[in-house]
């Protein structure tokens, strides 16, 4: 398995970002529709060993492909790792067949925890994945890369890293539905308005090119 470090910024300027990223001469930025699974056994076996099975699908224009990722812990093994990025082992396949996948692991017992979905655009800059993220919850930066390079990254950008968060974006829509008195809920998808706007962000139109957004 390979470590996956990274850092979040919830309530990020992501229009500020974006100039920024682009007067640094950060490459990418095409925003594309992602909506995940998680997959776990009826005794949520996976969440108590902190451990991740996601399917991800993405569309955008001229993109459809899907994503098998596994994160757990780091291994004893590796050398102490810092604590103020968020830090994984993390494995991941590209999947030919959503559907398909989605059939096998439900054969094997695991069934979808819950989803979440985002509207992302990604940039690469300095060996950084900047990742300007649109959640039902709001906005948030995710920078992934070597901490070194990370923490620089966030620098030039002018992120606050007292503001940085090391936490998962299923804790974030915890806390950020907690703060606002709305019940627990560990899915946030798009509602129908959510999905149109979404759409539109990421085709210019309501859906994925053919026409105005369905309701869904």
């Amino acid at each position: 398995m390979a470590l996956e470090m990274e850092i979040k910024f919830p309530e990020a300027d992501l229009a500020a970002l974006r100039t920024a990223l682009q007067a640094l001469g950060a490459t990418g930025g095409v925003p594309y529709l992602e909506c995940n699974r998680v997959y776990d056994t009826p005794g949520r076996d996976l969440r108590a060993a902190n451990t991740l099975l996601r399917l991800r699908t993405k569309t955008g224009p001229n993109l459809h492909a899907a994503v098998l990722t596994m994160k757990k812990p780091p291994d004893v093994s590796h050398p102490p790792v810092p604590t103020d990025v968020k830090v994984w082992d993390e494995v991941q396949t590209g999947v030919a067949d959503a559907d398909a996948m989605h059939l096998m692991l439900t054969s094997l017992g695991y069934g979808v925890a819950f989803g979440y979905d985002k509207v992302r655009e990604v940039w690469h800059l300095h060996g950084v994945h900047v990742c300007l993220d649109t959640m039902p919850f709001g906005p948030v930066a995710e920078l992934e890369g070597d901490r070194e390079a990370i923490l620089a990254v966030a620098h030039r950008l002018g992120l606050d890293r007292a503001r940085a968060s090391t936490t998962t974006y299923h804790d974030l829509n915890r806390q950020w539905r907690a703060a606002r008195g709305l019940p627990p809920s560990e899915d946030f998808t798009f509602d129908a308005a959510g999905l149109a706007d979404a759409r539109r962000v990421v085709f210019g139109r309501g859906d994925d090119g053919a026409g105005p957004a369905s309701a869904e």
